[in-house]
């Protein structure tokens, strides 16, 4: 991971105004996923069901420094863990991008803002979703 980018995502949360608590809480991100869609093979897309299996995270820890996505919630998945494998700044955003259990996924982070937009898909399936982050700091002790 380039010091370049760690600086640019400690920048971003920084410029959200929001406090920070610690160099290692300056590159990390708590985001919320609000409306999850699954689109199928046919391209019509439909809310996603919160009973899937696996259940949908509710809120991940976006870590840059150590370059991984916690889940924290639901409880069923908390704890599980997704390797940041790009990640780049452009304009007014963070893109991050890995692989994870045979889908490919992308979140977009708007710096300005904090609004995410996240996308997972397969050979068959694809979910896209809406989400807000926020300053780790914020909500971590």
């Amino acid at each position: 991971m380039s010091r370049s980018l760690l600086f640019a995502a400690g920048a971003w949360l920084a410029s959200l105004g929001l406090p920070t608590t610690s160099a290692a809480q300056e590159a990390a991100a708590v985001c919320a996923l609000g409306a999850l869609r699954e689109c199928g093979p046919d391209l019509q897309c439909l809310p996603a069901s919160p009973w899937q299996d696996p259940e949908p995270p509710g809120f991940v820890r976006v870590d840059v420094e150590s370059e991984t996505i916690t889940i924290l919630s639901p409880p069923s998945r908390r704890g599980e863990t997704t390797r940041i494998r790009g990640m780049e700044r452009t304009g007014d955003n963070i893109i991050l991008t890995g692989i994870e259990a045979g889908r490919g996924w992308s979140m977009v982070i708007a710096i300005s803002d904090g609004e995410m937009t996240l996308s997972a898909t397969d050979d068959g399936t694809a979910f896209i979703g809406r989400g807000k982050c926020i300053d780790a700091g914020l909500v971590e002790p």
